[in-house]
């Protein structure tokens, strides 16, 4: 006679997967082994963990993405930098705007 399963809520799950959690991470919020975990999954849904849980990681991304540019659209000066350093080819030249003195310790400072 074998232990009842424990219960998944596949909501829950849903949500990790979109919030970039890994199967593993995923598994212990269950109190479950990852392998245990993914046998539930292919189960439930017929696809491994990793085809399933490919489409709800783009779907968190695409959701990050979609809130950067909100914030980027209100005003947000620092998304607007980042998003344009992304999207757009405007990345900042650091180089140029550091200038290096080099003091020789070896040399008399009193001078």
């Amino acid at each position: 006679m074998s232990r009842p399963e424990k219960p998944i809520d596949w909501d829950i799950v849903d949500e990790l997967i979109i919030q970039q959690n890994s199967g593993a991470q995923i598994a212990s919020r269950f109190n479950l082994y990852p392998d245990t975990f993914y046998d539930r999954v292919k189960s439930k849904w017929g696809i491994t963990f990793t085809n399933y849980a490919g489409v709800k990681y783009s779907e968190g991304i695409s959701l990050l993405k979609s809130k950067q540019w909100e914030k980027a659209m209100e005003g947000n000066i620092q998304m607007l930098l980042k998003l344009g350093e992304l999207y757009a080819d405007q990345a900042q030249d650091i180089d140029s705007d550091i200038k290096i003195t080099i003091i020789d310790a070896r040399s008399d400072c009193s001078t």
